[in-house]
């Protein structure tokens, strides 16, 4: 069964968590998969790096996000547009929205 919604969101913090080297969500460039929104995508596809160029998912990854992880755009912004190199501070900024306090 495909991750969506708090599933996916936690899935991603937890991959995120044991693989920091594969995280930056200090910049932003489209059509990446460092940041939170883009290993989303990737979670939820059931794929990996090597093989995300056979997916037809680049035209608005956020908007792609977004929709798999069923959050508002006021959510998906405060994730997506967080740019940190804390991941403490993005996973509460994740529970943030999980939690309900950011809709």
């Amino acid at each position: 069964m495909a991750l969506r919604g708090d599933a996916l969101a936690y899935a991603t913090l937890d991959y995120l968590r044991e693989h920091p080297e594969e995280w930056d969500q200090c910049t932003f460039f489209c059509r990446s998969t460092a940041c939170f929104a883009g290993r989303a995508i990737l979670l939820a596809k059931n794929c990996t790096l090597a093989n995300v160029d056979m997916l037809d998912l680049w035209n608005d990854p956020e908007a792609y996000a977004q929709e798999l992880l069923g959050w508002t755009d006021a959510q998906a912004y405060e994730v997506f547009f967080f740019f940190t190199s804390d991941f403490t501070a993005l996973e509460n900024r994740v529970k943030q929205v999980l939690n309900g306090e950011i809709k």
